[in-house]
């Protein structure tokens, strides 16, 4: 991947409810921190796009803190053009339609439910698909059922070139764990197995995998 500029979503974002509370995606970031220092070692000049995390930025990458899909889209479109991008993000698919500037407070007078009214998030890979400012294009899929199926859909949909899946109802790999199992799935439908590994290894054997199909 030398020379080739690599854009990498990473992390969840938030969506704020009012300035002390939020609806997020559980996610630890650990993947797509994994891909970009995977990618920077390949020789490729990386932008991570990250969500809340605490996580170290690996050497050599250059990092941009997001905190909503919007600010993270926006990040995105900034650093457009690229010759790859991978979307590794566990971005909210819905954000609060009016959050308050101010806390909100429990009125004991009421029953005790509050109702939020959601709108959808941007669809950042669909976007960055439709706007062909990049030349091959990466999603991830976390499903708890139908993996494959609902892979290949969301490639169809989204116009992308490869998707990695993974089942997220075992809970032991995946978010917020070290190690992860993905199967990758190209816009031909071929397979390629990845077993369970940690996300370093893992990582690592995704970017060759990009390298080769790109």
């Amino acid at each position: 991947m030398k020379n080739l500029k690599v854009v990498i979503t990473a992390g969840p974002t938030i969506e704020r409810i009012d300035p002390v509370r939020y609806i997020t995606n559980d996610s630890s970031g650990k993947m797509g921190y994994a891909l970009a220092e995977a990618a920077q070692k390949s020789g490729a000049e990386v932008i991570l796009i990250s969500g809340p995390v605490s996580l170290p930025t690996p050497e050599g990458v250059s990092r941009v803190n997001v905190s909503s899909a919007d600010d993270m889209l926006a990040a995105c479109e900034n650093h457009m053009p690229c010759d790859i991008f991978i979307s590794a993000a566990a971005v909210a698919d819905f954000k609060v339609l009016s959050p308050s500037s101010i806390k909100i407070k429990k009125n004991h007078d009421d029953d005790g439910n509050m109702v939020l009214h959601l709108a959808k998030n941007p669809d950042i890979i669909k976007t960055i698909s439709e706007s062909r400012k990049c030349k091959y294009i990466v999603g991830f899929a976390a499903e708890t059922n139908d993996v494959r199926n609902n892979a290949i859909s969301k490639i169809i949909r989204k116009k992308i070139n490869l998707i990695l899946a993974n089942d997220v109802s075992d809970q032991s790999i995946g978010f917020n764990n070290d190690e992860n199992e993905i199967i990758g799935i190209d816009d031909q439908f071929n397979e390629y197995p990845f077993p369970r590994a940690s996300k370093a290894k893992l990582a690592s054997e995704v970017i060759e995998l990009i390298d080769k199909l790109r």
